[in-house]
């Protein structure tokens, strides 16, 4: 094996001979000559250089400027900035199909990882599951309290002063909305969670619920018969409005214990009086709304 030589100048070249001495075959490996004048050149340590930190925008100095000092340190930046192009301009001209075989030549240093073996994740990834876009009420409307999407089904009763009880013995304080099971129910104001109701049997009492209140209107809503509360809620909580509270179900005096009346009794009490909500409420693309 032998260096090539044009013109009595080192181009470089590999040159390999195989056969007797009397009549060698000899060929040039251009491939390993690259390969190893690369990493040659990796493997001499680069000068240390003191370069000025520049922020974003900033513009390096142009070395045709009569007023700019060269100094050693500037030589020696220029000098390695030009030694990484050529070997990056070497790779670039040889193929990236060839550039792991050429980095897999290259020593390692203390403190680098080794870059042909797989990586390891630290941690298991968690999906993030995003929140659900809220369509905000117009004016002096009230956002509607489950979120229904399409092929859901839920159907909205104008029930406010429906009889209930005995022979009529006290008014409906609230509107029912039958929905799917387990459809989200929302917040429709930011307020404050204020009470906590626990289901007691399909016989008595408000089954699942909460009482929110929003102390900038005086208003309170409360919500009746869910399947269960969101985890994590407390009494004193404070909410967003389209937060999840809870979930449409079928309990406390909801009338039917077979389970097949989910729905949600929504009461709307501004200064704590009740009131009809049913033509306040946001009219949802989704929802059937009683005519």
């Amino acid at each position: 094996m032998s260096r090539r030589k044009v013109g009595g100048r080192d181009i470089g070249g590999v040159r390999r001979c195989v056969g007797p001495r009397s009549a060698p075959i000899c060929r040039t490996d251009a491939r390993s000559t690259l390969i190893r004048n690369v990493c040659d050149g990796l493997r001499q340590p680069l000068p240390r250089t003191s370069m000025p930190r520049t922020g974003l925008g900033a513009r390096m100095p142009d070395r045709h400027d009569p007023t700019l000092t060269t100094t050693p340190s500037a030589t020696r930046a220029r000098l390695s900035r030009r030694r990484f192009l050529t070997v990056a301009s070497m790779l670039g001209a040889y193929g990236l199909t060839h550039a792991d075989h050429v980095l897999a030549q290259v020593p390692a240093t203390t403190g680098t990882t080794s870059l042909n073996r797989p990586a390891s994740a630290l941690a298991p990834a968690v999906r993030v599951v995003p929140e659900a876009v809220v369509e905000p009420p117009g004016p002096g409307e009230i956002l509607f309290p489950i979120a229904v999407g399409p092929g859901d089904y839920c159907y909205a009763s104008n029930s406010f002063g429906d009889c209930r009880g005995s022979n009529c013995s006290r008014s409906h304080e609230g509107v029912d909305i039958m929905a799917d099971e387990g459809l989200p129910i929302r917040a429709t104001v930011d307020g404050r969670l204020t009470n906590r109701y626990l289901d007691s049997g399909q016989t008595s009492g408000a089954g699942h619920g909460w009482t929110l209140y929003d102390e900038s209107t005086d208003t309170t809503f409360k919500y009746f018969h869910m399947g269960s509360h969101e985890e994590g809620l407390e009494v004193g909580d404070e909410v967003l409005q389209g937060q999840t509270i809870g979930y449409v179900g079928n309990t406390g005096t909801s009338g039917v214990p077979s389970g097949t009346n989910y729905h949600l009794h929504l009461e709307y009490r501004p200064n704590n009086v009740a009131a009809n909500s049913f033509p306040l409420l946001q009219r949802d693309p989704n929802v059937i709304f009683e005519a």
